[in-house]
């Protein structure tokens, strides 16, 4: 994703010039193909490439139509010739083959801060508007591409690379202690407008931030819900236009030469590959589609990669095994990690990374197909599905209809209960009790997981869910620092309003509809293979060597962590293992991350920036 970051100072016209080219030669990396800045009076903006699309390499950012108005964002837009047939009652003369940013450049002239209304796609932009003396500022409707702010004294500093933001004299190291917290117990900060730090905030998902006449506001622009439940007079009808949405969402996300997906042996994952190799195939230049798959760790069985063979070999498309890198545990940090803007439930040292490098020698882009199971996730049958005569025959007759096409029956959506009550859930034991206490960290605790236990959060967590953008920052160049996209077609608008209007019975029961639209493209037992978690107990795996890891001694030994973890129950974990679970080890690579994290993120703002990259940072200026 490219690299954008602007400067404002609202109470003087403060040189930014030297600190604007440092932020664009801190996110060289994620923008290889050009680092450039523009800087007037009081704003200053940076743009790095990272060309994504065939149309993205004709980008010039930061861009600007007539000179009055100003643009650098990472956007791409799903739905262009739609919005250019709207844009078109207003501007007739307006040509088709326009960048994403000019485009969005002139839906703000058409419709200014309303023109959100009018876009979807991937988009983080930061906008200038100098006759209004407005900034105006948005990420996309689910947060994939991420945006970060810190108010100064003069105004504000804003990036889609935490640390450019950090390159900032007035923005400190202060930690947010409760995101701290949030990350020893889930792994994520559950704070949507929350980062680790306390003067650095996270734009959410679905809002825009603007601000003119000295006054800074945060907006909601749009809002994901069922509207009313819709029927089709048959089953094929249901599959038809769901095959087209998800054909389209992928699409939209393939036009380049050459990309990567990552397949796995289920469901989602293969149903994008199979919708990009049908897809790129029918491009006037073909799209090169190359498939990737984790192997298994350790002594575990491989369940994913006899699957993902059969996969890649009945579409013919090329296909690599990342094997998993054993005993992870005993790696030490990279200066990578240590350089990471916030701690990773992993390091660098597993095939996440692995896979990105490979992707990176021969694309930009990367599929994955995360988002599948949230937004096919039906709701249970309750009570209320059989209250009336009307509501029973209706669901007879779906039961039948499925039953009479697809030769069995549908899931009924049942799932077991909870073994255990979230109120008998407890923290570990070895929290910090102060801590614990002085954040509340037990009541906060059975609070959020309430929220994502309630019925029908699964596709409220898509747009609000801290797991979700936890996922897409992660996988963002820049936190990893590899020039790849990662791109999620199940996050779609479009597919999103179809699938929260399907009637829940029989559709969404163990994503019916998605295996009956993939009939045609996927083996058969893919199409049948049932949801599988991965198995085992790694902390028992790991504590059952003669030697501990080495990360376990500078975990124990770590100073930072005291305000944190009480170190004596913490040894016991680590140095019994029977006194350990499945849930303890989770918690123990949280904490390990986390001091592997915290041991260097202080040096993170002052990582040298080579003067390679400051030297080609250039200035561009309006040519009328």
């Amino acid at each position: 994703m490219s690299g954008i970051a602007a400067i404002l100072n609202t109470q003087s016209s403060a040189n930014n010039e030297q600190l604007i080219v440092d932020m664009a030669a801190m996110m060289a990396r994620r923008g290889p193909a050009y680092q450039q800045y523009w800087c007037n009076d009081n704003i200053a903006m940076a743009h790095t490439l990272l060309p994504t699309t065939l149309r993205s390499v004709d980008e010039n950012q930061p861009s600007t139509i007539n000179g009055d108005i100003w643009l650098t964002s990472d956007v791409r837009i799903d739905a262009r010739d739609e919005l250019i047939r709207k844009i078109k009652a207003y501007e007739p003369t307006i040509e088709s083959n326009l960048t994403d940013d000019q485009l969005l450049l002139h839906a703000y002239r058409v419709w200014g801060v309303d023109c959100l209304e009018h876009i979807i796609g991937d988009f983080a932009f930061i906008l200038w508007d100098s006759p209004n003396r407005r900034l105006f500022c948005a990420t996309d409707h689910f947060g994939v591409a991420p945006l970060y702010y810190a108010t100064t004294s003069q105004g504000l500093c804003i990036s889609n690379t935490l640390n450019a933001i950090r390159l900032h004299p007035e923005v400190s190291n202060q930690l947010d202690e409760l995101a701290v917290a949030d990350y020893l117990l889930f792994r994520i900060n559950e704070n949507n407008n929350g980062t680790m730090f306390e003067d650095i905030k996270h734009l959410p998902a679905g809002h825009c931030l603007i601000h003119e006449h000295n006054d800074t506001r945060l907006k909601k622009y749009w809002s994901s819900g069922p509207t009313e439940e819709f029927h089709h007079t048959t089953p094929a009808s249901y599959l038809e236009e769901f095959g087209d949405l998800l054909k389209t969402a992928v699409e939209d996300r393939i036009s380049t030469q050459s990309i990567g997906v990552h397949l796995s042996g289920g469901m989602d994952s293969s149903s994008v590959t199979a919708m990009a190799n049908m897809s790129g195939r029918a491009q006037q230049t073909p799209t090169k589609i190359t498939a990737y798959t984790y192997g298994a760790s350790g002594e575990l069985t491989d369940l994913e990669s006899p699957f993902a063979c059969e996969i890649a070999n009945q579409m013919g498309i090329e296909h690599h095994i990342i094997p998993s890198l054993d005993e992870s545990l005993d790696h030490p940090a990279t200066p990578q990690d240590l350089r990471s803007p916030e701690p990773r439930f992993t390091s660098r040292e597993t095939t996440t990374y692995k896979l990105l490098e490979h992707v990176a020698t021969h694309s930009s882009v990367l599929l994955s197909g995360f988002g599948g199971d949230p937004l096919l996730r039906g709701r249970s049958l309750n009570r209320g599905d059989f209250s009336s005569p009307s509501k029973l025959f209706s669901m007879l007759k779906h039961f039948q209809q499925h039953r009479k096409l697809f030769g069995v029956r549908p899931s009924l959506g049942l799932r077991p209960k909870q073994s255990n009550d979230i109120e008998q859930r407890e923290i570990p034991a070895w929290i910090n009790p102060d801590f614990s206490e002085k954040h509340q960290l037990l009541e906060r605790f059975h609070s959020i997981l309430a929220t994502k236990t309630a019925p029908n959060s699964a596709q409220i967590s898509m747009t609000n869910g801290g797991l979700w953008r936890r996922i897409f920052c992660w996988n963002d160049p820049g936190f990893t620092h590899i020039p790849v996209k990662v791109l999620h077609p199940f996050f779609d608008t479009r597919l999103l309003a179809y699938a929260q209007n399907l009637p829940p019975f029989p559709w969404l029961q163990d994503k019916t509809i998605l295996r009956q639209a993939m009939r045609p493209y996927l083996p058969i037992s893919v199409i049948e293979r049932p949801k599988t978690p991965l198995p085992g107990n790694g902390l028992q795996s790991v504590l059952s060597r003669k030697t501990p890891p080495n990360r376990f001694h500078k975990l124990l030994n770590n100073p930072q962590l005291g305000n944190y973890l009480n170190i004596t129950p913490l040894k016991s974990v680590l140095t019994d293992p029977n006194n350990s679970n499945k849930a303890d080890f989770k918690a123990i690579i949280r904490a390990i991350t986390l001091s592997d994290w915290l041991a260097g993120y202080e040096k993170a703002p002052i990582t040298p920036i080579l003067k390679r990259d400051q030297k080609n940072v250039r200035r561009i200026k309006f040519r009328s």
